[in-house]
């Protein structure tokens, strides 16, 4: 279940111009719970778009986001164990 709100919220940030996004600042929020719920265990903050990955830390220490001119990328493991 937090896997599809964290995919649902970083979709909603996105607007159809993306490629505006460089060097701007991004605000990445994981609402759980509910929906005014800030998740603790998150990387919640605001980011500058550049090279490399903006949010290394979905929800608890897993997936990432990375915001480019032509793509967002948004990587979450299926599973909850970790090497």
């Amino acid at each position: 279940m937090k896997s599809i709100l964290a995919l649902f919220l970083a979709t909603l940030s996105i607007n159809a111009n993306a490629a505006v996004f460089t060097g701007k600042d991004v605000q990445f929020q994981y609402l759980f719970p509910c929906d005014t719920c800030n998740y603790g265990n998150s990387s919640n903050g605001t980011y500058t778009v550049g090279a490399g990955v903006e949010v290394s830390n979905i929800a608890d220490f897993m997936g990432f986001l990375d915001i480019t001119e032509e793509s967002l990328t948004l990587i979450i493991p299926l599973t909850t164990s970790r090497l």
